[in-house]
């Protein structure tokens, strides 16, 4: 968890000192905020599900303690990252969109592109996935309270199928007396 707080924080360049006092005369080049959202999809990409899922909920306390356009746009890269139960393409691309409209943002012109990609992005893969259940998606949380109810019935069904287990086996010992 603390490898993701730390990518929170990516973006940022810190330049030593030369030890003068004197004020450096050359600027170094500004980082595109695009390398720090890049960044954070690749650790994203590289981590398992769980993780990702941690991320989601992390970065959602994030935008809900500093609604900044970073945080939307890393929410937005978060909730587009599949293989996890959280992915919800049209709430990134809807988070990216809000990344987009924040001010003040620090957005240059290859982060803009980026999030406007990745809103584009998400909006096909939601309306592909639309299409093809020939349904309207749930809201995100319909999607995850049904996500939970379904752990919740498999660990209800391992449950009664251990008691017929225990019921089978003492039909059985009372059978064999």
């Amino acid at each position: 968890m603390a490898f993701i707080a730390a990518l929170t924080a990516v973006g940022c360049a810190h330049r030593p000192s030369t030890g003068s006092s004197a004020p450096d005369r050359v600027a170094s080049p500004r980082v595109s905020p695009v390398v720090g959202l890049l960044e954070y999809s690749d650790m994203l990409d590289r981590a398992n599900p769980e993780v990702r899922q941690k991320a989601v909920h992390q970065m959602r306390r994030g935008v809900r303690a500093h609604p900044t356009a970073a945080n939307y746009a890393r929410l937005s890269i978060a909730l587009g990252m599949p293989r996890q139960r959280l992915y919800t393409p049209d709430e990134a691309a809807r988070y990216a969109r809000k990344a987009l409209a924040t001010t003040p943002n620090d957005w240059d012109r290859i982060s803009r592109r980026f999030l406007i990609d990745q809103a584009r992005h998400m909006d096909r893969i939601s309306s592909k996935a639309a299409r093809h259940n020939n349904v309207t998606p749930a809201p995100a949380r319909d999607r995850a309270r049904i996500a939970d109810l379904e752990q919740e019935l498999a660990a209800a069904r391992a449950k009664i199928s251990a008691l017929s287990n225990i019921e089978r086996q003492i039909e059985r010992d009372r059978g064999g007396q």
